[in-house]
């Protein structure tokens, strides 16, 4: 190989978690993403993706394989952005069936590429003149009692105004928490935090015990619901969203437009 040569290599990145993160699908103790290195000559580019198995249906391994057999040893140039684009236009189920993996190679090509023309990733993207604000949300998962609550006096602390909760799936467990941040809320002087739910695809196809559960929590306590039925079923969301007027956050499930 050339020193034009690009590589593309990937490893798992799995990193120890401060503390355990819970929700109804899943308890884990340390993250599990996808590591991505774009390498030509002097310049690297990083980028990393995460499969979700219950999200997006692509798990660690097969992601990984996916990326060996598409993208080492020298079979792919990228020498410009309209490469990239190309390759993602000419692949775009399987890209479908690998969104995280794809998202990892993508993310690290695009570093790759403006670091050899020396610019931000926005310009190379033609947005440089994009000037954009985001707002941090703290996440609690469905821990216990005394754990939830340290967390959120913590972030009210720190100013945050925006939470997401995992729910359980426990209707009593889950206004237990949804009270308690309202409570601990106004201690904090902060009367109308801004409450979404992340349900972590908890109905699948039982989309009318979601809009129950739902309203039993609260419509007017929250402003949005995530994943609440089981990724993909466009009419199952949609029927959930028109039944409870919430808009539906479609996290990682969502891989086309």
């Amino acid at each position: 190989m050339t020193e034009e040569t690009l590589l593309i290599e990937a490893v798992p990145l799995k990193l120890a978690l401060k503390s355990t993160v819970r929700h109804n699908a899943a308890a884990r103790n340390e993250g599990e993403s996808i590591w991505v290195q774009a390498k030509r000559r002097h310049n690297r580019g990083y980028g990393e993706g995460c499969p979700r198995v219950y999200v997006a249906g692509d798990n660690l391994e097969s992601s990984l394989q996916w990326i060996k057999e598409n993208f080492s040893n020298g079979q792919v140039n990228f020498a410009t952005l309209e490469d990239v684009q190309q390759w993602a236009c000419c692949h775009e189920q399987n890209i479908d069936r690998y969104p995280s993996a794809w998202c990892a190679v993508e993310m690290a090509m695009l570093d790759l590429l403006a670091r050899e023309k020396n610019c931000s990733v926005e310009k190379l993207l033609r947005l440089d003149d994009f000037r954009g604000y985001g707002r941090y949300t703290a996440v609690i998962g469905d821990d216990k009692g005394w754990k939830y609550a340290a967390l959120a006096d913590q972030y009210l602390i720190r100013g945050l105004r925006d939470f997401k909760i995992k729910l359980s799936g426990n209707l009593e467990r889950d206004l237990e928490k949804m009270d308690l941040l309202e409570t601990l809320s106004m201690q904090h002087q902060v009367p109308s935090p801004r409450i979404r739910l992340d349900a972590n695809n908890l109905w699948k196809n039982h989309c009318d015990e979601a809009v129950a559960y739902t309203q039993a929590l609260g419509i007017g306590r929250i402003f949005a619901m995530e994943e609440p039925v089981e990724a993909g079923h466009v009419e199952e969301i949609s029927k959930f969203s028109v039944a409870t007027g919430l808009p539906v956050i479609l996290d990682e499930s969502l891989c086309t437009l």
